[in-house]
C-alpha cells in the first residue's frame, strides 16, 4: 500500500472533480492518475490503469491496461514512458524519439507531431506490461472463427 505524503493528499483532493462510478470502481481525472502516478512510481511501486484514446494505437488500444514502473535508467528511442504533457500538463504515455540538449522528444505512434521537449523531470515511468482487454480477444476470435465459417461456406460454393 502506498502512503501518500500530506502535501500529496491535498493535491489529489484539490484535484477531484465529479467523477462517475459503476460498482465500486472511481474512474480518476487525468489530474488525479498524474498525482497518484507520480507519487507510486516515486515509492518504487508500480501503477496500472486503463489507457484512453487511440494516439498509440496498435502498441496500446483503448481500453489496455497499463503498467508503469519506476526507472533509473536513461530511456531509449523506442521505448514508451508516462510523462507530464510539456504544453498542457497532462498524463500521457507516449514513444520516446528522440534525446534533445535539455530531454527528450515523445510522439505517439498515430501522432504526426512531437509533444515537445520533456524535460528529465516530466518523465515518470516506463511502461513495462500491457495487457490487452479480454473483450478485444473474445473479438479478435470471433472474428476469426467467423472469417473461417464464411471461407468454408464460399469454398463449398464454388
Amino acid at each position: 500500500m502506498v502512503r501518500l505524503s500530506q502535501e500529496w493528499r491535498h493535491k489529489v483532493k484539490t484535484a477531484c472533480s465529479p467523477y462517475v462510478a459503476y460498482g465500486k470502481e472511481r474512474l480518476l481525472t487525468n489530474a488525479e492518475q498524474l498525482v497518484l502516478l507520480r507519487e507510486t512510481v516515486a515509492h518504487g511501486a508500480h501503477w496500472r490503469f486503463e489507457a484512453l484514446g487511440h494516439s498509440m494505437r496498435q502498441a496500446i488500444r483503448d481500453g489496455d491496461m497499463v503498467t508503469v514502473a519506476h526507472e533509473n535508467g536513461d530511456p531509449k528511442p523506442g521505448d514508451i514512458w508516462a510523462c507530464r504533457h510539456p504544453r498542457n500538463g497532462r498524463l500521457v504515455v507516449h514513444r520516446i524519439v528522440a534525446r534533445t540538449d535539455h530531454g527528450w522528444l515523445m510522439r505517439g505512434d498515430q501522432c504526426l507531431t512531437d509533444d515537445g521537449e520533456i524535460p528529465p523531470d516530466a518523465l515518470l515511468g516506463r511502461v513495462i506490461r500491457i495487457e490487452r482487454r479480454p473483450v478485444q480477444r473474445l473479438r479478435r476470435k470471433l472474428a476469426a472463427r467467423l472469417a473461417r465459417l464464411w471461407r468454408a461456406a464460399w469454398h463449398r460454393e464454388s
